[in-house]
């Protein structure tokens, strides 16, 4: 899918917050959808498919993106002026002023040479509860520390707190240095469970202390799609690659589970409970709890 600029919405001057809610969610973004293919099979299909007449499209109705930069794919021109849409169905591509000529009553969206690209549907995250621990290096951008400030780091937290859990967010530098190891980590840290944790989610490192309190034996069997690392004499060497994160990952959640969470009892109605301070802003609450329910037909994870 593909979208442009959000536009700016007028500001609701009414205080009834359903009607608020109404009028905020009526926005629906002009999508449409392009399927990415290598250029020459692109190609083909484009030449394979008979572009309907302007006539019919038109009683359709049309949008025309018009005087961008239109990603295309398409071998030997990778960029396009415009893109006419009808529906969900891209119609045309070619220059500003031809679509334009072609389409005189459509709805026109001027780029003003902002680039169009294909949507990016990256539907999953790295999102992973982690036990009560000190955080080193937690920085948005992440930071991509070396090996010797990750050492100095490491050292002087479990000098200050022995048998704290020490959570170091890493990047691909440490990440894909081999020496980074339970080894080097124990060496440093022999009395407090270490992880390594890169950053973009593909690979860990843990440390002995680490290993032991996660319960990970040392035949662990590699799982499809990810392995353990291992020394020569197959001992885990401490780093965890693509799907052997999951074996750690449901230790790592029951450490959180035990270090964490507290019991508690909610008797709230609904898809989720809102719990509202008494100092909140009552109208705000109501709104995001309205949100929550009714947003996107009601298909949402959270309703608070």
């Amino acid at each position: 899918m593909s979208r442009i600029s959000r536009p700016e919405r007028r500001r609701s001057q009414t205080r009834d917050p359903i009607t608020k809610i109404r009028k905020a969610v009526s926005f629906a973004p002009i999508v449409f959808c392009l399927t990415l293919s290598s250029g020459d099979e692109l190609a083909r299909t484009w030449k394979a498919v008979p572009a309907p007449p302007s006539a019919a499209i038109a009683r359709q109705g049309v949008t025309v993106y018009h005087h961008g930069k239109v990603y295309t794919a398409a071998p030997g021109k990778r960029y396009a002026e415009a893109l006419a849409v009808s529906g969900a169905r891209i119609v045309r591509v070619g220059k500003s002023d031809d679509l334009l000529r072609e389409f005189p009553g459509a709805r026109r969206v001027n780029l003003k040479n902002r680039t169009l690209i294909p949507g990016i549907n990256d539907a999953h995250y790295h999102n992973l509860p982690l036990p009560s621990a000190t955080r080193l290096f937690k920085a948005d951008p992440p930071l991509d520390p070396s090996k010797v400030e990750i050492g100095a780091a490491i050292a002087a937290e479990a000098r200050k707190n022995p048998g704290r859990w020490i959570i170091v967010d890493v990047g691909i530098n440490a990440a894909e240095d081999s020496t980074v190891d339970r080894g080097f980590l124990d060496a440093i840290a022999p009395a407090s469970p270490v992880y390594l944790k890169a950053f973009y989610g593909h690979g860990h490192v843990i440390n002995s202390k680490a290993i032991e309190a996660l319960r990970i034996p040392e035949d662990v069997v590699d799982p499809v799609g990810g392995h353990f690392g291992r020394t020569k004499a197959g001992r885990l060497d401490g780093r965890v690659f693509e799907y052997a994160q999951w074996i750690t990952a449901r230790a790592l959640l029951k450490a959180s589970a035990e270090s964490n969470l507290k019991r508690i009892s909610l008797e709230l109605g609904g898809k989720n409970p809102n719990i509202v301070f008494p100092d909140a802003d009552i109208e705000g609450a109501l709104k995001s709890a309205f949100w929550g329910i009714f947003a996107n037909k009601g298909e949402v994870c959270s309703s608070g």
